[in-house]
């Protein structure tokens, strides 16, 4: 019984070395004060800065904004002058930005606030992802980049947390977690710098081919990849913060507390069912667990409209947390599948322009999927958006074996044999 307590662990843990996990330490603190203060942003410019909900609103959009110009232009910096400078760069930003709120009076400064730091998380995440695919060994990108998943999901669960624990015994403490934000982006950027990051250098690859956007933009693959991804964003996340918790609230009936017992319910599955997912897909093809991902969102919203339809108020509202579950086990599907075959069809001198390529339908996304359902739930067409949300996320799965077809044997497995070698890439 003891014994087979190690083979578990090591079964259920990857190994993906000192390094990569010194990294994914630094992103857990950086997400804990990224929680402390994104979810009340809206808040604090509204009750604390006298700034209308409408201003607010144009606030978080512009960060959006400053998302896409910071991810296009870290694709190119990345690339040109190392991910390492270009997270430290980004990290600088969103820490600026997150002292910039305290002297935030008026709309228009929300507003470039805003951008700013919606551009540092953007620039940040471009840099740090090559950082992680670099520090492990091929067979291990997928398990980094899920255990990056869980990792954020796990440290924006307990930087929420906190923040509500700080503002329930001293409200109005705003400042204390825009400093504390700001201090987490800057323990990130001290971590990097004492792994010799900004130093890192790539290895140069043999053969021509060109370089930058237009080259990336013509690898079908990635297309695909990014369409894929856009597909699941506009019809899955983005509706998790605008079409879940408007029909929960309207159609349901439900309390706001539902809805934040229903969105912890995400987190942990997340953070409990990330680990046992990567054992599972490990030795599987990476567009089956995204086939799988687009059916789990699918049942998701069947549940969200099931939970519309129940008499009894407990019956709903165990359907909407149920709900909620079931799109975080998607979620741990998709983390180390279709990320890591983005990083697989990069060379290591396009690796950057790749991520942020793809990363772009995590900006465009949030923008439209939630104008998408503002206008059908006004409407009053929320049956007909669930079900077209269902169908939507349902057809990303025959979409994904379609996709088989594009990729090589080798991209679209996540280990060729049992037992992948431990990562040689530790330490340079």
């Amino acid at each position: 019984m003891n014994a087979r307590i190690p083979r578990l662990a090591g079964a259920l843990v990857p190994s993906l070395g000192l390094r990569a996990w010194r990294l994914l330490a630094g992103v857990l603190v950086f997400e804990i004060g990224t929680g402390m203060t994104l979810p009340l942003v809206i808040v604090y410019l509204h009750q604390a800065r006298g700034i209308g909900l409408g201003g607010a609103g144009i606030a978080l959009a512009a960060a959006g904004a400053g998302g896409t110009l910071g991810t296009l232009a870290a694709g190119v910096t990345a690339d040109r002058y190392g991910a390492g400078w270009t997270a430290l760069a980004g990290l600088a930003l969103a820490a600026t930005g997150s002292v910039g709120y305290l002297a935030v009076h008026s709309t228009p400064a929300a507003v470039a606030v805003s951008a700013v730091q919606g551009a540092g998380f953007a620039v940040t995440w471009v840099g740090m992802f090559p950082l992680l695919v670099r520090a492990v060994v091929r067979e291990r990108r997928g398990d980094v980049l899920g255990a990056n998943y869980a990792v954020t999901n796990l440290g924006l669960g307990i930087g929420s947390t906190l923040a509500g624990v700080v503002l329930a015994v001293r409200p109005g403490s705003y400042a204390a977690l825009f400093v504390a934000d700001a201090v987490s982006n800057l323990l990130l950027a001290g971590a990097l710098i004492r792994l010799g990051e900004p130093a890192g250098r790539l290895e140069s690859e043999p053969g021509g081919g060109g370089s930058g956007y237009r080259v990336v933009l013509r690898d079908r693959a990635l297309a695909i990849a990014t369409a894929l991804n856009l597909l699941l964003v506009v019809a899955g996340y983005s509706q998790m913060t605008s079409a879940f918790p408007s029909w929960a609230t309207s159609k349901v009936g439900a309390s706001a507390s539902v809805v934040g017992f229903a969105f912890a319910a995400n987190t942990w599955t997340i953070t409990l069912a990330q680990l046992p997912m990567l054992a599972f897909v490990r030795h599987r093809r990476r567009t089956r667990a995204v086939a799988a991902t687009g059916l789990l969102f699918a049942a998701c919203w069947l549940l969200v409209l099931t939970a519309g339809e129940f008499a009894a108020y407990a019956a709903a509202v165990a359907a909407l947390v149920a709900a909620a579950a079931v799109f975080g086990l998607g979620e741990t599907l998709l983390s180390p599948s279709l990320p890591a075959i983005v990083n697989d069809l990069a060379t290591e001198r396009l690796r950057a322009r790749y991520v942020a390529v793809y990363s772009l339908s995590w900006q465009v996304g949030p923008t439209i999927g939630p104008a998408v359902s503002g206008l059908a739930l006004a409407s009053g067409r929320g049956t007909p958006l669930m079900i077209g949300l269902a169908i939507a996320c349902a057809a990303a799965a025959p979409a994904a074996l379609l996709y088989e077809r594009v990729l090589p044997p080798t991209t679209n497995k996540l280990a060729e044999t049992r037992g992948a070698p431990p990562p040689t890439t530790a330490s340079r």
